[in-house]
């Protein structure tokens, strides 16, 4: 009996080989996107509403340290969301999971932990460790960005600018911006996470196209 192997060569950059097994290659979109679904819940447990606790102190920081803005917070216990951040002109800004970048977090850290190990040994010996370095990266610039985000939102409530201009449109433009190049920066330690998707490209391509790559073996 004859199967038909399918031969793909691997995509070297810079002297080094990017090549995926075929497990790797399938559970990446699907592990990514399963995980990044569970976290996300996972952040709208009141067990993490210290995340927005902490999110909240350090905005009411930047608001009375460096914009000159008398803000406090409040807990309310009870409330699912109990952290609220509010100012001496009755700004009342309630602080969600999503205020947080838990969303960007979950799938950024999504991605990373699903990222195929190339079989090159000259590169996969180290990919663990970029691999926490590169989550410890990112989750940090996203709550940072975040910090600032939700700072300029109050400070500019202030000012009487429209909260719905700013959250939903001018914010949520800027924060889709910048989390996606904060994610491709990072992501600069892993290469492996679009070599892969050039990778699976590759294969997809030999196969509907190049059936000369396709070989058959006893």
């Amino acid at each position: 009996m004859k199967n038909q192997k399918l031969i793909v060569e691997p995509i070297e950059r810079k002297g080094k080989q990017y090549y995926f097994s075929k497990i790797s290659l399938i559970l990446f979109p699907l592990g990514s996107i399963l995980l990044a679904i569970l976290l996300i819940e996972f952040f709208e447990l009141r067990v993490n509403t210290w995340w927005q606790e902490i999110t909240a102190k350090q905005a009411c920081y930047l608001l009375n340290n460096y914009f000159n803005t008398y803000a406090y917070i409040e807990y309310i216990a009870g409330n699912t969301y109990p952290w609220i951040i509010k100012t001496i002109h009755s700004s009342n800004i309630l602080v969600l999971p999503d205020c947080t970048g838990s969303i960007a977090i979950s799938i950024a850290c999504s991605i990373i932990i699903f990222t195929p190990h190339s079989k090159d040994p000259k590169i996969k010996y180290n990919i663990i460790w970029r691999k926490v370095l590169d989550i410890i990266l990112t989750v940090s610039l996203i709550h940072l960005f975040n910090v600032v985000r939700i700072a300029f939102l109050v400070y500019f409530l202030e000012y009487g600018v429209p909260y719905h201009f700013l959250h939903e449109s001018a914010m949520m433009i800027l924060s889709i911006i910048i989390h996606l190049n904060i994610f491709l920066f990072c992501n600069k330690l892993i290469r492996e996470w679009y070599m892969s998707i050039l990778y699976s490209g590759k294969i997809l391509y030999n196969y509907i196209f190049l059936k000369k790559n396709i070989v058959k073996t006893v």
